[in-house]
């Protein structure tokens, strides 16, 4: 199953359901590309998985284990100091786009009350893990990338992907219809997910 903008927000819809309110317990990376935050809420535990893998890069609760490497990874290291008693306070995404933005309420060294953010981009080979202060101020990232458009690195700036397609979910069903009137491509072109079409679906 393509995890696409309607799958992305079906799930940040059920996710907020369930999880607001929930503690980080445990946080597990039992691969590369894999993170699980195991929370606690209401009296029961749950998994989180959060999967930036090329092929399978998904966001999902589950019930599913692996063993865990001898030695915990960097990533995974990090999220342990930020996150583990955080409070999810806030889950969300923006339109139709593939970045799923957690909000966490933790506790800094001083013993002030913080936000931090983890964002989770599920875009194939792009897909990515960032934790970010409440000011968007890159922590770290599970994979690092350094191009002219975005510099995911340790203290930058996060900037979402930029966004050059129109969404239909503030378009009118009018203007809708005259922007697919006006084009004379197959109308299927704009209601399957591709690089070329107009419209995110």
């Amino acid at each position: 199953m393509a995890f696409d903008g309607f799958i992305t927000k079906a799930i940040v819809s059920e996710l907020k359901e369930v999880l607001i309110g929930a503690k980080v317990n445990k946080v597990f990376q039992p691969t590369k590309t894999e993170v699980v935050l195991d929370l606690y809420h209401n009296g029961t535990h749950s998994s989180l998985l959060l999967c930036s893998h090329p092929e399978f890069c998904r966001i999902c609760l589950t019930t599913h284990t692996k063993p865990n490497p001898q030695n915990a990874y960097h990533f995974c290291m990090l999220l342990r100091k930020y996150l583990v008693g955080a409070k999810i306070i806030h889950i969300s995404n923006f339109d139709l786009e593939r970045t799923i933005e957690l909000q966490f309420e933790c506790y800094n060294e001083l013993n002030d009350i913080v936000i931090r953010k983890l964002f989770v981009e599920i875009m194939s080979r792009q897909s990515n893990i960032i934790l970010t202060n409440e000011n968007n101020v890159i922590i770290d990232t599970m994979k690092h990338f350094d191009n002219p458009v975005r510099e995911l690195l340790p203290a930058h700036t996060y900037t979402f992907t930029p966004i050059t397609k129109k969404s239909f979910i503030h378009e009118s069903f009018e203007d809708f219809s005259k922007t697919i009137q006006n084009k004379e491509e197959d109308f299927r072109k704009f209601i399957y997910p591709s690089s070329k079409s107009l419209y995110r679906f």
